[in-house]
């Protein structure tokens, strides 16, 4: 058994706490204009990146019966993650939550479905192979891979700096959220992101920041043909309900 003392999947560990404050509302609406369009699996499902769990519920809620298998690396998510699975009690034998990343699964052959909703974007290029070697293992012949089409990879020549800024209200309070990245042309580059609670005067109860690097991108191959060399068949293409002008690939593994 390993023990971690420290979280490195936790760099967003304060923004987690605001997450479905401020996304829940788009993922959801993300999903539930998804899965009509996807085929019941009847094997199992893996969602990467489960995040607070969204999703993962979603999945559960439409397909009872059918074992659902999250995996979210972050500890501050799965406080999240966790928390609503308890608190649906029928779901919890129904869903099995994995610590790990998806480059850490050992496991083949056990869904026939594997959904990706934004996540292949944030592996580290040192785990890009293992990555899709656990992916496309974890499904049985004739499985699906439902992924973003483009990891929307930076020009070579080109650096980007981008700013976010918003507020949600809680109640009387309210919490202020903004983003500063920089992107260098190779693709490294860093992120601060701040929150800000405050009270119904204006007044600030509380403050602070998650900070993050990511390594270079473009050590990372591209997305179709990495799946391609796996024996994946793209399917066809759905728009994002969520992002206009976003789309999601649905690739296939033959059978055999």
């Amino acid at each position: 058994m390993r023990m971690r003392h420290t979280d490195p999947y936790d760099a967003i560990a304060v923004g987690a706490q605001f997450y479905e404050l401020n996304h829940g509302a788009q993922v959801r609406h993300r999903v539930e204009g998804l899965l009509p369009h996807i085929s019941p699996p009847r094997v199992g499902v893996l969602d990467v990146g489960a995040g607070s769990g969204t999703p993962t519920l979603a999945m559960a809620r439409t397909w009872p019966g059918v074992p659902v298998h999250a995996v979210e690396p972050s500890r501050s998510m799965r406080i999240a993650l966790l928390t609503r699975i308890a608190e649906e009690g029928d779901l919890q034998r129904q869903v099995t939550v994995h610590p790990v990343a998806a480059h850490e699964l050992t496991r083949t052959g056990f869904v026939d479905l594997v959904t990706a909703f934004w996540a292949l974007g944030m592996v580290e290029p040192d785990h890009w192979e293992a990555t899709l070697n656990a992916l496309v293992g974890a499904l049985v012949p004739g499985g699906a891979l439902l992924t973003e089409s483009s990891l929307g990879e930076a020009e070579e020549d080109a650096a980007a700096v981008q700013d976010y800024r918003g507020s949600t209200r809680l109640g009387e309070h309210t919490i202020e959220h903004g983003g500063h990245v920089e992107t260098a042309p190779d693709g490294s580059g860093y992120g601060v992101f701040t929150y800000r609670w405050l009270d119904a005067d204006g007044h600030l109860l509380y403050e602070d920041h998650d900070h993050y690097e990511h390594r270079p991108g473009h050590a990372r191959p591209d997305l179709a043909g990495s799946l391609e060399a796996r024996g994946m068949v793209a399917e066809r293409e759905l728009d994002d309900p969520a992002a206009p002008g976003a789309h999601l690939t649905l690739w296939r593994r033959p059978a055999v």
